[in-house]
């Protein structure tokens, strides 16, 4: 693995308990209650499967001074490096196959709006998480694209 300067800054930083992650409040309990119903967890991100780690290793809880580490809830790890870029659907075809499951047994959820329609695209379930503080959402897409505000509304049968 390659890391960068900023990659062993934020290490440290995480490390040293100077950064955690803040998680909306509904996605912890909902993740714990996936993994508990045997749903395999899987996350794909922008951002390197290094700095995905990170990010879920130290998960800020209600006291301010605590992590959690939430890394092993999630069974796969993508990036735009080992299953390409988001807006593509061969990437969520690819993703399927590495989980060994057919594309249209997997549920993605994305608070993106192209990137949604690219997993749907490939054959996959998919839904809007319209959370705040991210991209303005049309009415017309948050029905199209079947939108949810919590995870806590999604039902995985």
């Amino acid at each position: 693995m390659l890391m960068t300067h900023s990659g062993y800054l934020w290490q440290s930083g995480y490390e040293n308990g100077v950064y955690s992650t803040p998680l909306f409040a509904d996605v912890e309990p909902q993740l714990r209650h996936w993994k508990a119903a045997s749903k395999t967890i899987s996350i794909y991100s922008s951002g390197s499967v290094f700095a995905q780690k990170l990010l879920f290793g130290h998960v800020a809880t209600s006291s301010s001074t605590s992590t959690v580490n939430l890394e092993g809830l999630v069974s796969y790890w993508f990036d735009t490096t080992n299953a390409g870029m988001k807006m593509e659907k061969g990437s969520y075809e690819g993703i399927a196959k590495e989980m060994g499951q057919r594309v249209d047994r997997v549920l993605f959820l994305s608070d993106n709006v192209a990137e949604v329609r690219a997993a749907r695209g490939a054959g996959m379930r998919a839904l809007l998480v319209d959370r705040p503080g991210n991209a303005a959402v049309g009415e017309v897409d948050r029905r199209e694209l079947g939108a949810v505000d919590s995870l806590a509304e999604i039902e995985i049968r």
